[in-house]
């Protein structure tokens, strides 16, 4: 076989019946996208914390956060504070459904 040794290293004899399977290397610290990747469609929430109803808590809690740095330090904001209310439902594809309508 012309195989490089890298791809040799990852071929490992699988069980007794001595057949070869590739083992793939896989990231320990990855996360799978939706539980790591914050959404700016839902005011920066994962959709795992909004599937699992735990937006609203989060979003208060940085909604408090900013009033108090905006209290603390009047001179660094322009005015508002970000809109941090829940949004209501939200699809995936809207282009889509208004189509099929």
């Amino acid at each position: 076989m012309n195989l490089s040794l890298r791809t040799w290293q990852r071929w490992q004899k699988h069980h007794e019946d001595g057949r070869l399977t590739v083992v793939r290397p896989v990231s320990v610290n990855r996360l799978s996208p939706e539980k790591e990747h914050r959404h700016s469609g839902i005011c920066y929430v994962t959709p795992a914390e909004r599937h699992r109803g735990e937006d609203r808590a989060l979003l208060k809690q940085r909604d408090e956060l900013y009033r108090q740095a905006q209290k603390a330090h009047p001179e660094r904001g322009s005015g508002k504070t970000r809109n941090w209310q829940p949004e209501g439902p939200v699809t995936l594809n809207p282009e889509q459904e208004k189509q099929a309508v």
